[in-house]
């Protein structure tokens, strides 16, 4: 088996607001899906390259 990539979740308070600061990493992340309770950024430079961001809260 070939592992591909592996995707980090990390879990916070405020995902969104999370989000921001992971855009201004420098690393080309951009939101590819944002559901309040989670937030998929991706690298546009290399889009195997992901980061999930998740709430610690239940969603409604």
């Amino acid at each position: 088996m070939t592992i591909r990539r592996a995707v980090p979740d990390i879990t916070t308070a405020g995902p969104v607001a999370s989000s921001g600061f992971y855009q201004l990493l420098g690393c080309g992340f951009r939101e590819e899906m944002n559901l309040g309770w989670v937030v998929n950024l991706v690298s546009s430079a290399n889009p195997t390259a992901q980061v999930i961001l998740i709430t610690t809260m239940r969603p409604p």
